[in-house]
């Protein structure tokens, strides 16, 4: 539910924090008030659409901060699944500041996120519903999430049976079109396949042979300098002055008086074992300097190879290492299309039993769908009843539709509003009060079934007076026993049912204009149901109205309560 609301420079409030609580939280307040901009706020903290217009006048920015507490272990599941996973204690805090500039700040428990995170946290946390966010109603795509939420534990099996099916067929269909061609089509690209496969193969590359044909490059382009340098290097380690001529002399000459101390022993053996050395590192690099012919070739050669990788490169990829891996791609390519004819006949075969599956997965999510449908039509059409729309004929159509990812069906809400005529499609003939209605009712039926903890009625209450406000307001009531429920009303015969009251005022203070709300005590409470009641005019005949009406609503509302 939503604990708190605090809100800063929007429209005509300056700084709001507003508490909220569990049950049925009635706002009430004058015409201009305010009480379309707190709708507007919260709106606005859940994703809505925002314009730079709602900044206070003279203010830089503007923020709204709301609190929720989720208890809901299902909702906790989906806000987790959004990265928004609730506190140990399960709150939540969800900010949105906007800029004078026209950018907006979006945080969840302090973190950066995206308007687009809140709106679908928004969607898990709150409904808000008015006269004109009713629309959902109106738009026919939309009834059969209204069905499956209400029969979801007996549609569950069949949904998730035929979801089964259906990503097999899919996935069936996705391989049978990626192998049907035409036949001009298939030849044509084997023949392009062929030629590739051809080229590949006739170059015969191996991984690393470019690096190996670079190297050999620099030798041939160095020949000389390689050849100078060897000789030079062996001249010095094995000539008549030699590294190894003058070692072997020192060594025998130490060795000559190596009985005189153990010292010049060690050092005989050093040098020997230097002079062994030079002499090794003379055969390496005679046997490299003799061998360097052979190891240079023909440069020519080397750069017709060296071209050829560059052309494959060019086409196939960016090394040796890519353009063999294309030859693998290609060949199992070739070889698909080439026995494409069986694998066609096997994946018809396939998709034709798949096919089987899905249409009776279909028929028997559509049978348990119209088995709910006639049960949410006749839990509608009571909750209509008791709303005084007992003579509204309400039905659920359910109809064989395209096979798409959550079934087979089209589902649309038909109404009669009066008795005798045939029933039509809902946008056609209902009017707004009868719309809020029908969603009132629709919330009341869908009460345990649906996550939402927090729903918000905006004036849901225009255009009825009398019996039928106090039946509405007899159903939010009833509603908040479930759920959180905040409504924004003008009837007194719903504010009496408040369990609790807060008031929307506007105040101007030193030329600028304000609004506060703030919950309302007992004997505030049924001033403002008076001032409800006859306007300005508050007379003790109107406290007196207003006191008994508070009363009764509290005894009526248990009384449907218990009928809901």
């Amino acid at each position: 539910m939503l604990e708190s609301l605090h809100i800063e420079n929007i429209a005509v409030i300056d700084r709001l924090d507003v508490a909220l609580g569990r049950g049925f939280h009635v706002l009430t307040g004058e015409t201009g008030a305010g009480k379309s901009i707190l709708i507007d706020a919260i709106g606005m903290l859940l994703g809505g659409r925002s314009a730079k217009g709602l900044i206070r006048h003279g203010e830089s920015r503007a923020l709204v901060q709301g609190l929720f507490r989720v208890d809901s272990p299902d909702a906790a599941k989906r806000l987790a699944r959004l990265e928004m996973s609730p506190d140990e204690d399960g709150s939540l805090l969800l900010a949105r500041e906007l800029h004078a500039d026209g950018h907006t700040v979006c945080r969840v428990n302090g973190r950066m996120t995206t308007v687009g995170a809140l709106r679908a946290a928004g969607a898990v946390l709150v409904n808000i519903h008015g006269q004109h966010d009713s629309q959902a109603l109106l738009d026919e795509t939309t009834h059969i999430t209204f069905l499956d939420k209400f029969a979801w534990e007996d549609i569950r099996p069949c949904m998730l049976a035929y979801a089964e099916w259906y990503n097999k067929t899919v996935s069936s269909r996705k391989a049978l079109a990626a192998l049907q061609m035409d036949e001009k089509e298939k030849q044509h690209r084997l023949e392009v396949l062929t030629y590739e496969i051809n080229e590949i193969e006739s170059a015969g590359l191996r991984a690393g042979e470019e690096e190996e044909l670079l190297a050999k490059r620099d030798l041939i382009n160095n020949a000389k300098r390689l050849t100078d340098a060897l000789a030079g290097a062996l001249e010095a380690l094995n000539g008549e002055t030699s590294a190894y001529t003058a070692l072997s002399d020192a060594g025998q000459r130490l060795a000559g008086i190596a009985a005189l101390d153990n010292q010049l022993a060690a050092m005989a053996e050093t040098v020997a074992g230097l002079a062994v050395e030079a002499e090794e590192a003379a055969r390496d690099v005679r046997a490299y300097l003799e061998a360097l012919p052979a190891a240079q070739g023909d440069i020519g050669a080397v750069e017709d190879r060296l071209d050829l990788i560059y052309t494959l490169k060019r086409k196939y990829g960016g090394d040796i290492s890519h353009i063999l891996e294309y030859y693998e791609k290609i060949s199992e390519e070739y070889r698909r299309i080439s026995t494409s004819d069986a694998e066609v006949k096997r994946l018809k075969s396939e998709l034709a039993g798949y096919m089987r599956g899905l249409t009776q997965a279909g028929d028997a999510l559509r049978e348990a769908r119209l088995a709910a449908a006639a049960r949410l039509a006749e839990a509608i059409r009571g909750e209509l009843a008791y709303l005084d729309m007992g003579g509204v004929g309400f039905s659920v159509e359910v109809t064989p539709a395209a096979y798409g990812r959550t079934g087979a069906d089209a589902v649309r809400f038909l109404i009669a509003t009066n008795p005798g005529q045939p029933p039509k499609p809902l946008p056609k003939i209902v009017s707004g009060g009868e719309l809020s209605r029908i969603m009132l009712a629709m919330k009341s039926v869908l009460a345990d079934s649906d996550m939402v903890e927090t729903l918000i009625f905006d004036e849901i209450d225009t255009g009825v007076s009398g019996r039928a406000a106090q039946k509405i307001g007899n159903r939010m009531w009833a509603l908040a026993r479930k759920k959180q429920v905040l409504c924004i009303t003008h009837q007194a015969a719903i504010a009496a049912l408040a369990d609790r009251h807060s008031l929307i005022e506007k105040h101007v203070a030193d030329g600028q204009t304000a609004t506060t709300v703030r919950e309302l005590t007992a004997a505030e409470r049924v001033s403002e149901v008076a001032r409800i009641i006859g306007g300005d005019n508050v007379t003790d005949t109107t406290r007196a109205q207003a006191q008994e009406m508070i009363a009764r609503g509290a005894a009526e509302a248990a009384k449907g309560g218990e009928n809901t």
